[in-house]
Formats: structure tokens, sequence, C-alpha cells
């Protein structure tokens, strides 16, 4: 019970860790998040509870967590409890206890029930400079680091270098506080930073299955917003203009080592932020005549949720279909597979 409301009254923590931007003054609405509406500013009143009055977002931390992770309030209660526990730093054994990170070699502690005058995300990112690190370490990588890419069918090298992508230790580059505990961390050596307003917001751990098979195949920096892989693309497309959604970044990369654009969800349950980012740029894309063509993993869950972002598209006027990968498991191992039949079908989609 003291669990609960620890999260409840730590409700302006969960805003800050989503992206949502407090009044200049405490008696000033906040900002809410741009991909969920064109008009975020002053748009979310704060009390004990949030109401943002143009997209729809409202209720406690837990609705907060629940909304923006695509979790449902109810079935998913425990996710969501876990969520705000990461946010939070609340250990999952006891509810009061502090914790404590180590900046310039001081000890800050953390607590939960503080007031927002510590330690925040945006604090954590500015001090850590994702973009500083990435830059820095592409300047170290050579022709022969992107092996395995080459062997993915990723060889563009202007692709390689548009995102900053890199294939080295993840130790050497994320700070130790970003990244998932693991025995193996060593093996997750493709790193896609993800990009939002010019700046490395998140990067995507790809594993080397050379290197190793154990744990998820794909990890996210830890403490910081999962992020949709050029969600920008939907403001910024051109006239007639195809983008192709996919699930994973290797797939993504696929389409991107062509020339195409490409959005990659990261998980099929990120489909609902993809859809909100679709319905504030709805003018946009119907002005641009932009299509929006659907290439999930061809296993049954891809399957249905490719189902559904048609069915969801289509009701609010937007061009879409599916690009059908029968025979093969996803984009990247049709391309790997098949390159000739795969460029085939790429030129087919885009007549």
């Amino acid at each position: 019970m003291m669990e609960k409301t620890i999260i409840k009254n730590s409700i302006k923590e969960i805003l800050l860790y989503y992206g949502l931007t407090p009044g200049k003054t405490d008696r000033q609405n906040w900002t809410c998040r741009s991909d969920r509406h064109n008009s975020p500013i002053g748009s979310l009143s704060l009390k004990d509870t949030i109401c943002c009055c143009t997209c729809g977002i409202k209720g406690d931390s837990f609705n907060v967590i629940a909304v923006v992770e695509n979790l449902d309030i109810k079935r998913d209660f425990d996710k969501i409890m876990s969520k705000a526990k990461d946010i939070l730093n609340m250990s999952n054994g006891d509810s009061n206890t502090h914790k404590a990170i180590t900046i310039d070699n001081k000890n800050i502690d953390v607590n939960p029930l503080d007031k927002i005058n510590k330690i925040t995300n945006h604090d954590f990112l500015i001090k850590y400079n994702l973009t500083d690190c990435i830059t820095k370490a592409i300047k170290k990588q050579s022709l022969k680091d992107y092996r395995y890419y080459f062997n993915r069918g990723i060889t563009n090298i202007k692709v390689l270098a548009k995102y900053r992508i890199l294939s080295c230790n993840p130790q050497k580059v994320i700070p130790s506080e970003l990244l998932p505990k693991l025995n193996n961390i060593w093996a997750y050596t493709n790193i896609i930073p993800v990009w939002k307003n010019q700046k490395v917001v998140n990067c995507i751990l790809r594993r080397n299955d050379e290197l190793s098979v154990a744990n998820n195949k794909i990890y996210n920096l830890k403490g910081i917003p999962l992020e949709i892989f050029n969600l920008g693309y939907l403001s910024k497309a051109d006239q007639d203009d195809i983008i192709f959604i996919t699930e994973g970044i290797f797939d993504c990369l696929s389409f991107e080592n062509y020339g195409m654009k490409s959005i990659c969800l990261n998980s099929v349950t990120m489909y609902k932020r993809l859809l909100d980012s679709v319905k504030v740029n709805h003018e946009y894309l119907r002005r641009k005549n932009i299509k929006l063509t659907i290439c999930l993993d061809s296993d049954e869950v891809g399957r249905r949720y490719a189902n559904i972002i048609r069915d969801e598209l289509r009701l609010i006027g937007i061009k879409n279909n599916i690009m059908n990968i029968d025979g093969y498991k996803d984009i990247n191992e049709f391309l790997v597979s098949d390159k000739k039949l795969f460029e085939y079908n790429l030129k087919k989609s885009l007549k």
C-alpha cells in the first residue's frame, strides 16, 4: 500500500521521465508530449492528477504509465508497478529504500518522496551527453568493424554514417548506469542511436549473434523512455513518399540501405504511439500524399498487429498497405536470403 502511495505522490517525476515539461511556475500548466498532438504547450493541468484537454491523457501516475507504455491499467498492473519502481529508483524489496547514483564522484541520494529538485532524467542525459558519447566513438570506427552489418545486408556506408551507427563494446561508449546488467553485455556490439531534434535520446543495443545467443536480442538504455526510431519522418517526408513501418531495427535499416524511409517500432506494443503521431500529422500526410507500408514480422503476433495498424490507418484516411514476406521471418531475413527477390518486391511496392 505504501508503494502505491509513493508512486501516486511522485507524478511529477513520472511526467518528467516521459519528456513532459513543467510550466515556469507551479501555477502554470505543463507541456504535454508533442507526439500526441500539435499544440502541446500549456495543455496539461496538474493537481493531484493530470488532465490534458487536447489529447485526453488523464489520471494519476499509473494512468500516465499505462497510456505512454500502451498497457492496460487492469490487466497489466504488475508491469505498470514494475515500471514505476524503475522510474523512481525504488527497490523491489523495500519501497522505502533510497538508491544513490554517482555524479562527479559524489553520491546523490534519490528518494522518490522528495520534490523535483535533486536530479531528473533530463539532468542525467545532460550529464552523460549521449550525443557527445556517440560522436566521439564514431571517429574510432573503421569499415572492418561493420562486418556484421555487411553480413546482414546493410552495406550502404551513407546509412551507417547518417545515424552514426557503432559496432563496438557498449561498455566503451555508454555510461555503465545506462546499460542493462547482463553478463554478456560485451556481445551487444551493434549500437544504433535514436535521434530526436538532432540529439541522441536513446540507443538500441542489438546483440551480435556471432558472439552470443544469450538474453534478448535487443535492449534499450536503462532509465530512459523508449522511443520509436525515425518517428520524425511523419512530419518531414516528401511529396508522394512511401514510409515503411517495421518491427525490428535491422528490418528498418534494410529499407534505409536502399534509400527508402523507414520507421522502426522497436516493439509491436508501440503501435499506439505510432498511431498517435500519425493523427498529429494527419493533415500533413494527406496533403503530401504519403503512403505507409506495414512490414512487421511474419509470425502470428506480427500479422495480427499489422492488420490492426492497417485498419486503424484506414479509419483516419491514411493510405497504407501490408508488404507480403511469406516464407521469411522478417524483412532482414528476406534481404539476406534472397537479395534479388527482395529488390524486385521493393521496386514492385514503390510502383
